[in-house]
């Protein structure tokens, strides 16, 4: 009897010790956000580019209006649309940047979450940049298209715009990560599981 109280003893300090060591193991990755979350902050991001571009082009529109083609049926309409469009381009860049230096678009703020390292860390500004860089490979090809004059670059940036939107869908995979956030090698989490 005293034998087999032994045992019991020993096997509740073998489980108790076991659970000790379970403890003292750091935790498992958190979960990683997949496409549906991402999609709602992009959405949300695009709402804000095209009130801030909206905006800022009305107010400059005046500036712009020796820009537009010359159609007298456009008139003033011209240069708000020149205006807006140009706007567009800066908004969409300049807000662009915030996640590129932050890890976090204001969409995805709201929606609490960040960009991180592929093993849940804090990113640095050159890995987001670098993300950046890559998500927006299609604009970079033809902004630089437009400011040398290579057509080509335009008919480029359309590859890789179908490239980086097909990359997207890569989120609802097992590892929830883009094609942007795999070459990056980053991955989007809640917020306040990155450090």
């Amino acid at each position: 009897m005293a034998e087999e109280m032994d045992n019991t003893d020993q096997a509740e300090n073998v489980s108790g010790s076991i659970l000790e060591l379970e403890s003292s193991l750091p935790d498992a990755e958190p979960e990683r956000i997949g496409f549906g979350k991402r999609l709602g902050a992009l959405i949300l991001d695009g709402i804000f580019t095209a009130i801030s571009a909206g905006v800022i082009g009305y107010a400059l529109k005046d500036l712009f209006v020796g820009l537009a083609p010359a159609d007298p049926d456009l008139g003033e309409m011209g240069g708000l649309y020149v205006a807006i469009t140009g706007a567009a381009g800066i908004c969409a860049v300049l807000y662009g940047l915030i996640e590129g230096f932050t890890g976090a678009s204001p969409g995805k703020m709201i929606l609490a979450i960040k960009i991180g390292t592929e093993n849940s860390m804090s990113a640095n500004t050159n890995t987001l940049l670098t993300r950046y860089a890559i998500k927006t490979s299609a604009s970079i090809v033809s902004l630089v298209g437009i400011i040398l004059g290579v057509e080509i670059l335009s008919s480029l940036s359309v590859v890789a715009s179908v490239i980086i939107t097909i990359g997207c869908f890569f989120a609802l995979g097992a590892a929830k990560q883009a094609l942007h956030d795999k070459i990056a090698h980053t991955a989007v989490y809640p917020e306040e599981t990155i450090p």
